[in-house]
């Protein structure tokens, strides 16, 4: 009886685990780039710098780097690409961030450019597009200073605009490719400017993790239990 009752419980455990995570994308994750850049590349798609000290974290914490001359462009430009048709960071990113239970984006940059800057993330499908944008503003980043820069994934969100008439679903239910953005402002086209990135992040909703964590709990005691009676 003991047995039966410990692979109910067992099945049970696994089909909990399964529940919360149910779809693709690794949550919760952060590109730390602790080896490499992890596929990550620059606007022109190249690799960018990696550098192995001096992130956010201080000593020893690495970053990815990319010299970039701002372009005359009236929108936010790209500066980092992590996408879905470069691997960028295995993959980890993609996939149904709704069903995963995705509530927050973030990520640490730093620039040298000569006055504050407004930055963003662009949100799009594995064909690049639809897709959503969304800037800092009000919220600028002082230079040569590592600052964080948080997105709530919430479609109430007004920060989140789309491109056009689609729904929060579409891009975040499919979610392929993230684009780090920056806006000139005031500076001169065809300014260099250096820009570094890291720990870029997918926070789940907390109530999801500690049914994932609960989940997890159990089937381990059901797993000694199974050894105990065996």
């Amino acid at each position: 009886m003991l047995r039966s009752t410990s692979l109910m419980l067992t099945a049970s455990c696994l089909l909990l685990v399964s529940a919360a995570t149910v779809s693709a994308v690794t949550v919760p994750y952060t590109e730390d780039f602790p080896t490499g850049d992890a596929n990550w590349k620059k606007a022109n798609n190249t690799a960018p710098d990696y550098v192995a000290t001096g992130g956010p974290g201080g000593a020893g914490d690495a970053y990815i780097s990319s010299l970039h001359a701002l372009s005359g462009s009236a929108t936010a430009q790209t500066i980092f690409r992590g996408q879905d048709n470069f691997n960028s960071s295995g993959d980890a990113f993609v996939g149904d961030w709704i069903a995963g239970g995705v509530t927050q984006f973030s990520f640490w940059i730093r620039h040298n450019a000569a006055a504050a800057l407004t930055v963003g993330t662009r949100f799009a499908t594995p064909d690049n597009f639809p897709g959503f944008g969304a800037l800092s503003t009000p919220t600028t980043v002082p230079p040569n200073q590592w600052t964080q820069i948080t997105f709530a994934i919430d479609p109430s969100n007004p920060a989140l605009q789309p491109e056009g008439p689609v729904s929060f679903a579409t891009v975040f239910g499919n979610l392929g490719n993230l684009q780090i953005l920056a806006d000139r402002g005031s500076l001169a086209v065809g300014t260099q400017v250096t820009f570094d990135l890291d720990k870029v992040s997918i926070v789940p909703e907390p109530a999801g993790l500690a049914i994932a964590a609960a989940g997890g709990a159990l089937l381990i005691v059901a797993v000694r239990r199974r050894r105990r009676v065996a």
